[in-house]
């Protein structure tokens, strides 16, 4: 179901990279002299994809399915932007995989987040607060990476961002 959300998306290069445990990961593939206008939305495809997944999960773990209790389901995410190294790896199960620093930063940023919310860093930031969908209406100088992903808006602790879909 969240590779159908992605892919309802229409979101270009993102694309379902692997699940580890409990960990989905998405991958946004962007040349790595990607001018400005191509970085900010590669940005705002992530953010769609990760609003997406974010929604399927509240209305998963509202409908309190397969032995879980209503709310017990939750997503944390990390966003990151980052060169990493690629290929298929593997003999009897060979696989697509990358490796590198900004998956291990993406994870974590994932690991420090919270439920519902996603951890990203000041480059996401500040290609997202430049990008003229999105509005910032408060600032938080606590924690500005943490952005809230309820109500299909991207609100962060103290500051919301609305996004025009």
């Amino acid at each position: 179901e969240l590779e159908v959300a992605a892919a309802e998306e229409d979101l270009d290069s993102a694309f379902k990279m692997d699940t580890v445990g409990d960990a989905y990961i998405v991958v946004q593939l962007m040349p790595r002299a990607a001018s400005l206008a191509l970085r900010r939305r590669a940005v705002i495809n992530m953010f769609k994809v990760a609003l997406a997944l974010s929604q399927i999960v509240q209305e998963k773990s509202d409908q309190a399915e397969n032995g879980l209790e209503k709310g017990q389901l939750q997503i944390r995410l990390g966003m990151c932007i980052g060169s990493v190294i690629a290929g298929v790896v593997g003999i009897l199960k060979p696989r697509y995989h990358i490796y590198g620093s900004a998956l291990r930063a993406a994870q974590d940023l994932e690991s420090q987040s919270q439920p519902h919310k996603m951890r990203v860093d000041q480059e996401i930031l500040d290609l997202v607060g430049e990008d003229p969908d999105i509005k910032n209406t408060q600032d938080d100088p606590e924690d500005p990476f943490l952005l809230d992903l309820t109500k299909r808006h991207l609100r962060r602790v103290g500051s919301v961002f609305w996004r025009k879909c």
